[in-house]
């Protein structure tokens, strides 16, 4: 046998390597003979069959990516990071990018023995969405010609950026056409409404629950608002038929001011800033105290 011969041999009896990638046998080239004269052997072993060559239209696999990253978790004790998300008919809690927490707004009514059974959930978020708010009522009612209120109850609770109730208001009410809530744009000052018999009432809070100023009111509530920055808070009240009181509430200093509405431009026109100017487009009607 030529002495090239061995050679040639062991490369073709040799098992083709494979492709982890691919799984399966990648044709390899063989080197080139130096000498042409060399006879091919006479009796070579039965040879396994050829893999099948890859199709040039498909191209060589691209290696996987190995620079991605993977993307940093949000952190829930960033300060100021957007937890709460109004969607729909609900307040979501987001947590590391998903939804942990999910408080549904809307009315429920379930009718027994001539009565309802009504249950009212409505609820807001901050304009950082740090906080959230969500109250909820439970009333039954008698039907008939007019419907009758025999009994409700209600809370509300006050949500913070870990997704927990941070404090509650037993018997909070929204009085007619309002929130039961007013929240300061970052959610750290909120002023509650709720109801004694007839006679409406407002409790300052902060975010931790600590009671800022409690007020008592009339029977009707016709104006509500609190400054961006929650230092003041102004609501327009009185007793059934008679003149509306205009209450000026520093909630950092406790103070109260009551201006009759008659003496102030039209309440829907006025603005309130949290340096205590009240004004109307542009020029000052009064000056609170800081």
């Amino acid at each position: 046998m030529p002495a090239g011969a061995p050679l040639v041999l062991a490369l073709l009896l040799a098992p083709s390597p494979l492709s982890a990638q691919e799984g399966r046998a990648v044709v390899r080239d063989l080197p080139a003979r130096a000498s042409a004269a060399a006879p091919a052997p006479t009796a070579p072993p039965a040879a396994k069959p050829a893999p099948r060559e890859r199709s040039e239209s498909r191209g060589p696999s691209k290696p996987k990516s190995r620079s991605k990253l993977p993307k940093p978790r949000t952190s829930p004790a960033a300060p100021r990071e957007a937890l709460w998300k109004p969607v729909g008919s609900s307040l979501l809690f987001y947590a590391d990018g998903a939804p942990t927490v999910e408080l549904g707004n809307g009315v429920w009514d379930e009718e027994k023995d001539g009565t309802i059974d009504r249950r009212t959930a409505r609820g807001g978020v901050s304009k950082d969405r740090r906080f959230a708010w969500h109250w909820v009522k439970l009333e039954k009612i008698r039907k008939g010609r007019v419907d009758e209120t025999l009994n409700w109850a209600s809370t509300l609770s006050y949500y913070g950026s870990s997704g927990k109730s941070l404090w509650d208001d037993e018997g909070a009410e929204a009085p007619p056409g309002r929130e039961p809530l007013l929240m300061s744009d970052d959610g750290e000052t909120a002023v509650v409404f709720g109801r004694r018999g007839p006679k409406w009432r407002m409790t300052g809070y902060s975010f931790t629950g600590n009671p800022l100023l409690m007020a008592e009111l009339g029977d009707r509530i016709e104006d509500a608002r609190i400054t961006p920055r929650g230092r003041y808070a102004l609501v327009a009240w009185g007793p059934m038929d008679r003149p509306l009181i205009c209450s000026f509430f520093n909630l950092q200093t406790r103070a109260q001011r009551d201006v009759a509405a008659a003496t102030l431009p039209p309440l829907e026109q006025l603005a309130l800033g949290d340096d205590g100017v009240l004004s109307y487009h542009g020029k000052i009607v009064l000056r609170l105290k800081p």
